[in-house]
């Protein structure tokens, strides 16, 4: 009897959801209601964990399903259900290492990742060298070279140029501040090698600071195993996050099962 009430309560968590890209005078009205399901959804699995249920994964698995744009979704909604879920967790002496409670952290995780550190991300929001700062009439190859760099996985690389060459970059990396620390140069007779590095990305600081509400490293380390080192790479932008290997990791890195 008291699966069938959680049952018929789950319906509710995600009733009249509806997350897709509005006008920003309605964003508000969006946010409220994500407010309302997220408020819905902490106490039907605080009834669960009181009584040891075993619907919990349902509770998550129907917030899963609920339709709209996902990054609008993340930010309303499953960004602020993960922190008040975390102190929830710890309440009743679960941790986040548990199936569903692991499946749902990781799937969070490795969206974000997705959205800030992925492929999607480089095309879209790595600044375009060659078409914003490159004054010639042909777009130079020396300016591509460093456009593919941007937007590749590369932290640091060694470009080499003639002193003609030199002339037209020297004026262009400065208006890349933002993006490179000051290049390196190395002076030959008839070339230069210049050494370009990244300065750490806003967005990295911001990964991280959304992982700090989920766990410290260790713990983050744990919950993402065995892809600890490609979440590791992609905080460093040394590679781009593959969400489809979140998909294919087992249900749980540990810990005792409450489903």
């Amino acid at each position: 009897m008291f699966d069938r009430c959680i049952s018929a309560m789950t319906s509710l968590t995600s009733e009249g959801a509806i997350y897709t890209l509005v006008a920003p005078d309605l964003v508000d009205c969006i946010r409220h209601n994500a407010e309302v399901h997220v408020r819905r959804t902490v106490i039907v699995i605080e009834i669960c964990l009181r009584f040891s249920s075993v619907k919990c994964g349902d509770v998550l698995s129907e917030v899963f399903a609920i339709p709209g744009d996902l990054e609008t979704k993340f930010d309303l909604f499953y960004n602020p259900l993960a922190r008040n879920l975390r102190s929830l967790l710890q309440q009743y002496g679960f941790t986040i290492f548990q199936p569903p409670f692991s499946v749902f952290y990781r799937f969070l995780v490795g969206m974000y990742l997705s959205f800030h550190h992925g492929s999607e991300f480089l095309r879209r929001g790595r600044p375009l060298l060659a078409t914003m700062f490159c004054k010639k009439k042909v777009v130079c190859d020396r300016c591509k070279s460093i456009d593919n760099f941007l937007t590749s996985g590369e932290k640091s690389k060694e470009i080499v140029v003639t002193n003609k060459e030199w002339t037209h970059l020297r004026h262009v990396m400065p208006k890349l501040k933002d993006s490179i620390f000051p290049p390196s140069v190395t002076t030959r007779d008839l070339e230069k090698t210049v050494q370009v590095t990244k300065r750490l990305q806003p967005h990295i600081e911001a990964t991280k600071e959304f992982l700090r509400t989920i766990g410290d490293e260790e713990e983050i380390s744990k919950l993402m195993e065995p892809l600890d080192e490609e979440v590791r790479k992609a905080l460093n932008d040394e590679k781009v996050f593959d969400f489809e290997r979140c998909l294919q990791l087992p249900p749980s890195t540990g810990g005792s099962q409450t489903t």
